[in-house]
C-alpha cells in the first residue's frame, strides 16, 4: 500500500511531493512465516513541486513499533542520523531544484530487531529545510 500526501501548487516556495514502495529482500522460497526476511528495500522518489528550489533537503524513514534497522543508502544520500534506531534520517544532496525530482532511489534497510514475523510499517517524511518548514510531504509503507 502506497499513501502520498498530494502538493497543488506550481510556483513559489518548494512544496514536496513523497511517493514509495516497498518489498522484502532475500529468498522467497527458503522464507516461512518462523523465518521471515530481515531485509527489505523502499523505492522513493521526492518531487519538488513549485519553483524555488530547496533548502538541506531530509528524508526521514520511521519504521513501525519495536523495529529498528540499518541503511544502506543510496548514492546522492547520505546518513544523517539514527542508523540502527527506529528513525533514520537521510539527506538528499544540498538542495532539491524547483520541478525536480530525486529518483526513485532504493534505501535497503536491515533489521536490527524481530519484527514477528508481521510486515514492517515504514512512515516516510520529506522536508525541505527542517521539522515544520511548509512544503513537508509524508507517505507510508508496509514491507
Amino acid at each position: 500500500m502506497v499513501l502520498q500526501s498530494p502538493a497543488y501548487a506550481t510556483s513559489g516556495p518548494a512544496a514536496l511531493s513523497v511517493t514509495a514502495s516497498g518489498h522484502a529482500l532475500g529468498d522467497r522460497a527458503l522464507r516461512s512465516e518462523e523465518t521471515p526476511s530481515s531485509r527489505f528495500v523502499v523505492t522513493t522518489t521526492v518531487a519538488n513541486l513549485n519553483s524555488d528550489p530547496t533548502d538541506d533537503l531530509q528524508v526521514a524513514f520511521r519504521m513501525g513499533d519495536g523495529v529498528a534497522a540499518t541503511v544502506s543508502p543510496p548514492d546522492g544520500w547520505t546518513v544523517v542520523s539514527g542508523n540502527g534506531t527506529h528513525l533514520i534520517v537521510l539527506s538528499v544532496d544540498s538542495e532539491l531544484a524547483g520541478n525536480a525530482s530525486t529518483g526513485p532511489c532504493q534505501c535497503v534497510f536491515e533489521s536490527t530487531g524481530p519484527t514477528g514475523g508481521r510486515p514492517v510499517t515504514v512512515s516516510i517524511r520529506a522536508t525541505p529545510g527542517g521539522a515544520g518548514v511548509p512544503g513537508t510531504a509524508v507517505a507510508s509503507v508496509a514491507v
